[in-house]
């Protein structure tokens, strides 16, 4: 990214998002295409350390290079990680004295998993600094941004769910935008408050962009009056702070997470909702001879019962096509022995088939 050469303020982290091609494709530059045959899981990926400097008044020079680092991004899980420093000056052209100094760094992190031969996950962390320091009387008063930015280009060859965290701590700010496939470019994020947004969108098989970046700046965080060592008063912004970027796309109707609850052992729920026929399998283990009764509930609501149960009987489920569903079964279990029988539970959640 080229330093600002006009009388403007460093550009705010929101509109740099990410600098490179990858933003274009995150924020809606994709056509509505369906995915090519032989389409790779994922292309274009990378993380980047970037920044920008800004000035008021015609009459400045600035001097420096930004900071800048960049690391293709494999699709294997594996961590990669990139960072980035500088120091620049701006000095007025008719008073030497009139120097403002900007110091920024920061490093990150991102990983990239698949699952199934698409994308499942993209993890994008970072933390920065910036620092400005400027004249109590400035032609230029210079101010300076940095950056952690990453993103990717996928093809989702079945449905999936995407939910993206964004998170911040104060001073920091974090954007994100995905778009592709024929839906409209969906961004979110927060300024320099720092805070937490997310986005969760339903996407189908096609081509897609997904970008994002943590961001600090100067221009954002203001400026306190402090002595320098000359004892002439100065102007200086310090932010700093880390933030982080979680996406994760599940395909449709399948699993969030693992079967939980005492009950597993006797019952097994299926690692999918079948969108074909709308319905969730769950299955009775060996252990079964010592379940009494079985109560099937689906989003809390009573949905079936079986009584004496016997290994390997598979129960089918009907679950809500466009809203995810929560699978819960009780079990009265009369373990061996003198002992009363006991209630189990086994839970298992699952995502939509579609919006």
């Amino acid at each position: 990214m080229t330093a600002l050469r006009t009388p403007h303020a460093a550009r705010p982290a929101r509109t740099v998002l990410v600098g490179t091609a990858l933003a274009a494709l995150a924020l809606g530059g994709l056509a509505a295409v369906a995915p090519p045959a032989q389409a790779a899981p994922i292309e274009d990926a990378g993380i980047e350390v970037d920044g920008g400097l800004g000035y008021d008044g015609n009459e400045c020079t600035p001097s420096g290079s930004p900071p800048s680092g960049w690391t293709v991004l494999p699709g294997t899980g594996q961590v990669v990680k990139v960072s980035g420093s500088s120091v620049r000056s701006v000095t007025s052209t008719g008073d030497p004295a009139d120097t403002s100094t900007v110091t920024t760094s920061a490093s990150g992190q991102a990983s990239a998993r698949l699952r199934g031969g698409q994308l499942a996950e993209l993890d994008i962390r970072g933390s920065g600094r910036a620092r400005a320091v400027v004249p109590a009387v400035s032609e230029c008063s210079a101010s300076g941004n940095v950056e952690v930015g990453g993103g990717l280009q996928f093809t989702l060859v079945r449905p999936a769910w995407l939910t993206v965290t964004l998170t911040g701590t104060k001073d920091t700010s974090v954007y994100f935008g995905v778009g592709g496939a024929g839906i409209d470019s969906s961004s979110a994020g927060f300024d320099d408050g720092g805070g937490r947004a997310t986005i969760r969108r339903y996407l189908a098989p096609g081509l897609y962009g997904i970008g994002g970046e943590i961001g600090w700046s100067t221009h954002e965080g203001g400026m306190l009056w402090v002595k320098g060592s000359s004892g002439a008063a100065r102007k200086r912004a310090d932010v700093a702070g880390s933030g982080r970027i979680h996406a994760v796309l599940t395909e449709a109707g399948a699993a969030t997470g693992g079967a939980t609850g005492s009950g597993k052992k006797y019952l097994k729920p299926g690692d999918a909702a079948s969108c074909a026929t709308g319905k969730v399998a769950a299955r009775f283990t060996k252990k079964a001879k010592q379940v009494e009764k079985a109560t099937f509930l689906v989003n809390g609501k009573k949905r079936k019962t079986v009584n004496k149960p016997k290994q390997g009987r598979t129960v089918l489920l009907p679950v809500p096509a466009t809203r995810p569903s929560t699978v819960t079964v009780r079990l009265v279990v009369d373990p061996p022995g003198r002992r009363r029988a006991v209630t189990k539970t086994v839970t298992r959640s699952y995502e939509a088939c579609r919006a």
